[in-house]
């Protein structure tokens, strides 16, 4: 201790240790210990606040105007640290929040809640200065379209701005009409005679004028308030001008006026609200008309002419103000900043008011479909199916204890998922996980199979790609109206198979239950659901899908409702007519060509004997591919179809079914490689050798699916197959194909060169042996 006590005495600075020797006298610091001396030095140089001082602090510290409501109430908690509340600490910071805050409305918000802690008034604080800040981005859009001009900086001496009037340099100049001091002749007010040569001047000048300025319509009104106060002084002087959003479409409020239904356009940049006298008539002549001191003019100086003013009740959005509304002889309703200060506005509401009725109109028809109806689906011709690794061995776990509180409320939603059909109860599994509960934000519990402990590392899970943020804005490019739709229970409306349903079961306080459709939480469910989206959105533009959230968008409102349309019938067709793949049934391929385009549908074949496709795909023909034969391209038409679904078809036997009957023949996999047939026709034969294929023909009329994709191909010219790895390896076989034929290029040339020369010379012997006999009979 002496040491350490020593060491401290030696490392003080010289005026800090005559510190400590007096605050240690008559003692020295020597007789002392080290944790006495570091507990005087302590007391002497940091005392103990005095906790008066220190919450008048924290009482006086008010919000900044540029501080967030976050920051301010950090800013309290560190004041609040030597205050000592102690248990009153919630209570302190709550009072000082509400009451030192920067915004009145913010403020009067929480002063009119009955019950309120610290957490729900900074909650409330919050919600309110985002939409503040929101609302203020709104009215910077506004103001971008509804320009502004301010006159309340002329000088009344000069007419110039930037300056008082009392510092002006024309202030003591005398004018040159009046020949009095303070002001100069341009801004002198006295009338004097006309001058009639300057009267004939303006006359030819308005005469002559090619652009005749047009009456401005009443809209937006601005305070003009100028240095000098002219003759009636007291009054306010207004300018009104026109005032509309970039599509040219007002902003409607309904409000209720003196228990009168009333429709106002609403201004921002208006400072008082108006009505026109016709309207005032028609509505409340039975209020007395009052003088008015508020003066009008156009956006061209032109004077309005007030009628007068009414005092009004107004109702809107559930507040209600007394409120002075202004009446002239011609103008629209205008809902202005004074009742904008008074009443508070749904800016959101106002933003969706913007959109144009008949858009409304198709959304709210889109809204009425089946798809949007409050149940749960069912997909319909399809269900998912888990496959288990060959080494996998079952596992089961008991239930987990669950919170008291939570008990009950778990075994509601197992009741209202066994009553959905979501869950059924069983008796006997060798898989079980347990379940965890989580807690919704409207206070009920959802259940999870914790399938991480059981199935998940023993599932063989498909490589099926989840888009990219790329490749979803490049699917979207262009567009600029968007809407987004989030697919309920999305997983669940996929139907489970018979073998898969035991490895999902979930051990409960209830008992075992098994899901009978896809469930959350397992490894496979992502890639199994989004392989069903892709399928159902192939083909469309301008949406983009990441498993239950999907987004649409169009160039326009025509275009976007269109594609928006589009969705929501394939999403219905989709539980109708697409199935999923099973590797256990029997796969068909029809294809079909018209002159313009390709078309191919893959599709299940049950053995009740009802089709139902898995996927659809079409394309337009190149220039050159319009060249070819009808032949070719019924051809073509085969080759599009097995590479683009090559995944399906590679390695097992299908039905390929086309209308052409030569066709059939050429390509049959019974029939060899073709010599004579043309060289492109020999090569898709050898591509069609990888594949262990049937060929049916059918008629047209039978074959109506892929002939109708071919006659409605899509706007596409390339095939998009992730599997062009398996053309190269088609192009070398070619190649070596082509090198084992009995005849090849060189001997084709060299007979042909031997022809044409043997055809020279049995010409050149008849010419001979003519012209020999001709000599003769001569």
């Amino acid at each position: 201790m002496t040491t350490r006590r020593g060491q401290f005495s030696h490392s003080l600075w010289r005026k800090t240790y005559s510190l400590l020797r007096n605050l240690c006298a008559p003692a020295k610091p020597n007789t002392k210990t080290f944790g006495n001396l570091i507990e005087i030095l302590t007391d002497h140089l940091r005392p103990k606040p005095l906790i008066i001082a220190e919450r008048y602090k924290f009482h006086q510290r008010k919000q900044e105007s540029h501080e967030k409501v976050r920051d301010y109430l950090a800013n309290l908690r560190k004041l609040a640290d030597t205050c000592q509340f102690n248990a009153f600490l919630e209570e302190a910071l709550r009072d000082r929040l509400v009451c030192g805050l920067y915004s009145k409305t913010i403020q009067r918000k929480l002063l009119s809640e009955s019950e309120l802690d610290l957490k729900k008034a900074f909650e409330i604080a919050v919600g309110i200065e985002a939409a503040e800040k929101e609302t203020n981005e709104f009215r910077n859009e506004v103001s971008t379209t509804h320009k502004v001009t301010m006159r309340s900086s002329e000088c009344y001496r000069c007419g110039k701005s930037g300056h008082n009037a009392d510092s002006c340099f024309y202030k003591n100049s005398r004018c040159h009409k009046c020949k009095e001091i303070g002001h100069i002749s341009r801004k002198c007010r006295k009338s004097f005679p006309k001058n009639e040569n300057q009267d004939k001047v303006k006359k030819q000048y308005k005469k002559n004028t090619k652009f005749k300025a047009k009456p401005s319509k009443v809209h937006q009104i601005e305070e003009n308030s100028e240095s000098e106060p002219e003759e009636n002084s007291g009054w306010e002087v207004f300018t009104v001008k026109t005032c509309r959003t970039s599509d040219n479409k007002e902003l409607k409020l309904d409000v209720k006026i003196e228990d009168v239904d009333y429709v106002m356009e609403l201004d921002t940049g208006a400072a008082v609200s108006i009505i026109g006298e016709e309207n005032y008539k028609k509505y409340f002549s039975n209020i007395k008309l009052q003088k008015s001191n508020v003066k009008l003019n156009t956006y061209t100086g032109d004077p309005i002419t007030v009628i007068g003013e009414i005092t009004v009740n107004v109702v809107y959005d559930k507040q209600t103000e007394i409120l002075p509304l202004i009446v002239v002889k011609e103008g629209p309703s205008l809902f202005g900043r004074n009742w904008l200060s008074k009443l508070t506005v749904d800016w959101k509401h106002i933003r969706s008011v913007i959109t144009p009725s008949s858009v409304k109109d198709k959304v709210n028809k889109l809204m009425q479909m089946d798809v949007f109806k409050d149940e749960l689906g069912t997909v319909k011709g399809m269900q998912a199916s888990l496959k288990l690794k060959e080494e996998a061995v079952p596992k089961f776990f008991k239930p987990r204890p669950i919170p008291y509180a939570l008990r009950d409320k778990v075994a509601d939603e197992i009741k209202r998922l066994e009553k959905q059909g979501i869950l059924e109860k069983i008796k006997f599994s060798e898989w079980g996980a347990p379940i965890v509960p989580v807690m919704k934000p409207d206070g009920s519990v959802r259940i999870c199979g914790d399938y991480k402990v059981t199935i998940n590392s023993c599932l063989e899970i498909p490589q099926y790609p989840l888009p990219k943020a790329e490749d979803l804005f490049s699917r979207l490019n262009g567009g600029k109206k968007f809407s987004k739709l989030d697919l309920s229970q999305a997983y669940q409306q996929l139907l489970l198979c018979e073998n898969s349903r035991n490895l999902v079961t979930i051990n409960t306080h209830l008992g075992l239950y098994r899901y009978t459709r896809l469930p959350f939480g397992a490894a496979s469910s992502p890639a199994i659901f989004q392989e069903f989206m892709d399928k159902v959105l192939e083909g469309l533009d301008g949406v983009g899908c990441i498993l239950d959230d999907l987004i649409i968008t169009g160039k326009s409102d025509e275009e976007h409702l269109k594609k928006l349309e589009l969705v929501l019938n394939k999403l219905l067709s989709s539980t109708k007519v697409l199935a999923h793949y099973d590797p256990n049934v029997n796969v068909e391929l029809a294809v079909d060509a018209s002159p313009y385009g390709l078309g191919c549908v893959i599709s299940h074949k049950y053995e009740n004997g009802e089709e139902r496709p898995i996927a659809y795909a079409s394309r337009t023909l190149t220039s050159a591919e319009r060249n070819y034969s009808q032949i070719e391209r019924e051809a073509l038409a085969i080759i599009f179809g097995v590479t683009r679904f090559h995944q399906y078809l590679y390695g097992r036997k299908f039905t390929l079914i086309t209308d052409n009957k030569p066709l059939s023949l050429l390509l049959g996999p019974k029939t060899g490689i073709p010599m004579l047939a043309a060289s492109r026709i020999q090569r898709w034969a050898i591509q069609l050798s990888g594949y262990q294929y049937d060929v049916k023909c059918k008629s047209s009329s039978e074959n109506a699916n892929a002939d109708g994709l071919s006659r409605l191909p899509l706007k596409e010219t390339l095939c998009e197959s992730p599997f062009n790895i398996f053309w190269e390896e088609v192009e070398i076989r070619n190649v070596q194909a082509l090198n084992e034929l009995p005849v090849s290029a060189n001997n084709i040339k060299r007979e042909t060169e031997k022809i044409q020369l043997s055809l020279k010379l049995n010409m050149l012997h008849c010419m001979v042996g003519r012209n020999t006999l001709t000599f003769r009979m001569s």
